[in-house]
């Protein structure tokens, strides 16, 4: 039985922050939507929800003719994220 579409955007959301908090996503990656709905097994509708949610956390920005892209952090953003990467 498939998740609703809600449901996938949550579990796709909580992957991808986990590999950016956890560093297995590096900064200045690209992430192509087709390969990772491919990969993840969704539809590009939860994928877009779920990097639109993270580019609200600015973690990913969207750039224009290149797609989603995890930001780099400075020291400031590393130690706000920290307690989100604890809860992980």
């Amino acid at each position: 039985m498939e998740l609703p579409v809600a449901a996938q955007a949550d579990r796709t959301f909580n992957v991808l922050l986990r590999s950016i908090v956890t560093g297995e996503t590096v900064p200045g990656s690209r992430l192509r939507e087709i390969e990772l709905a491919k990969e993840m097994g969704i539809g590009r509708g939860p994928l877009r929800e779920a990097l639109n949610r993270l580019e609200s956390r600015k973690l990913v920005t969207k750039v224009p003719h290149v797609g989603a892209q995890v930001v780099g952090l400075d020291l400031t953003e590393i130690i706000e994220i920290y307690p989100l990467r604890e809860n992980l």
